[in-house]
C-alpha cells in the first residue's frame, strides 16, 4: 500500500529547476529501494548532500544465532531486563534470529542520540513498549508515543529523542525485505479492504519539516555488511520532498493495549518481512485490542515454536 505525501513547498514539476530565496538551486535527490522501478520519494537539499568529511573505520555490528541452544523451549522473560546499553546503537539485544529477520530489545541509558543513524541492511520495525519522544529524519519530525509501531526503509537516516521522564524500552525488528501491508488486505488499486484489520487513518507519516541550514560536523552511523561505519558530512540531512508514504517513516497509533498475541504466519494478519517463504512473520498494524483475539498458527523461527505476548501493565515478556 503507498499513497502520496508532501511536505514543504516543491516545484510543480519533477526534475525541473527549483531555487532557494538566494537564486541558488535546490539539490534533487531520488530516493528509492528498489531503484526506478519501486516507490520512491523526491528530496529537494538546501545543502549538497555529498558533502562527507570524514569516513571512519568500520566497526563489527552483528548477531550470530546460537547453534546450541537447539530445540529448547524458551521464556524470555525481557520484563525483567533493565539497561541494555549506554546508547541507540550499543542498547540493541537481538534475541530471535533467522535468515530473513531479526527481533530484540532496546533500552538505552541515554535518551537523545547525539548521531544520526542509517541502517543500509534492512527495513526496521520499532514498537514504542514504554517511552516518548520525537524522531527526526530527514522526511520530517514525527512524535512518537507507547503503543506505536514505527516503519523505518532502509536507508532513512534518523535519530531519537526521547523524553528523559518516566520508563524507556523499545521493541526493534529488523528485516531484509521490505516490510509492508499483506496482499490479501489490498484491492487492486492498494487501498485497504473493508475486512483488513487495519487502515489508513491508523497509520500518519513525518508531519512537519525540520530544517538546520548551517553547516557543521554531522556524525551518521551508518551500519552496512554486519558493520557500523561512522561518517561526518558537513550538512544535516533535512530537506522538502514528496513520494509515497510507504517510502518513507510511518507511524502506526493505536489505544494501549491489554494483550497482544503475535500467532501469524507471513500471510496472516502481519505485514509481510522479506520474502512470502519467511520463516517468521511478527504483525505490524492491529485493530482495536480490546476485542477478544483470534486464533492463528503459531510462527515458527528456525523450526522453533515460539508466542509473543504483551502486557502494558506489569510486565511484557517476549
Amino acid at each position: 500500500m503507498a499513497y502520496y505525501v508532501r511536505l514543504g513547498q516543491i516545484p510543480p514539476k519533477r526534475h525541473t529547476k527549483f531555487r532557494q530565496p538566494d537564486s541558488s538551486l535546490y539539490k534533487e535527490e531520488l530516493v528509492s529501494s528498489k531503484g526506478f522501478s519501486g516507490i520512491y520519494s523526491t528530496l529537494y537539499h538546501i545543502n549538497n548532500p555529498n558533502e562527507v568529511k570524514s569516513i571512519g573505520k568500520p566497526t563489527p555490528y552483528s548477531w550470530t544465532a546460537d547453534t546450541t541452544h537447539g530445540l529448547n523451549q524458551t521464556h524470555l522473560k525481557t520484563s525483567e531486563v533493565g539497561i541494555t546499553g549506554e546508547d541507540y546503537l550499543s542498547a540493541r539485544r537481538m534475541l530471535l534470529i533467522n535468515n530473513d529477520v531479526m527481533m530484540g530489545i532496546c533500552t538505552p541509558k541515554q535518551r537523545k542520540m547525539d548521531y544520526f543513524f542509517k541502517n543500509a541492511d534492512g527495513d526496521e520495525l520499532i514498537y514504542i513498549h514504554d517511552g516518548e519522544g520525537v524522531m527526526y529524519s530527514q522526511f520530517g519530525k514525527l512524535v512518537v508515543k507507547k503503543g506505536d509501531y514505527i516503519v523505518i526503509p532502509r536507508t532513512t537516516i534518523y535519530r531519537f529523542e526521547f523524553a528523559e521522564e518516566g520508563p524507556l524500552r523499545l521493541l526493534i525488528m529488523e528485516s531484509q525485505g521490505p516490510i509492508e501491508t499483506v496482499k490479501r488486505y489490498r484491492n487492486e488499486v492498494g487501498q485497504l479492504l473493508e475486512h483488513s484489520p487495519y487502515c489508513e487513518r491508523d497509520i500518519r507519516p513525518p508531519h512537519e519539516i525540520h530544517l538546520e541550514e548551517q553547516k557543521g560536523d554531522y556524525l551518521i552511523q551508518i551500519k552496512k555488511q554486519a558493520c557500523c561505519i561512522p561518517t561526518t558530512t558537513r550538512t544535516a540531512p533535512w530537506i522538502l520532498w514528496d513520494g509515497m508514504a510507504t517510502s518513507t517513516p510511518m507511524l502506526c497509533p493505536f489505544m494501549t493495549l491489554n494483550r497482544l498475541r503475535a500467532e501469524s504466519t507471513s500471510h496472516r494478519r502481519c505485514t509481510k518481512l522479506s520474502n512470502p517463504r519467511a520463516s517468521s512473520c511478527v504483525p505490524l498494524y492491529r485493530a482495536c485490542l480490546t476485542t477478544i483475539p483470534c486464533r492463528f498458527p503459531h510462527p515458527t523461527i528456525t523450526a522453533t515454536s515460539i508466542q509473543m505476548k504483551y502486557c502494558t501493565m506489569q510486565k511484557g515478556n517476549l
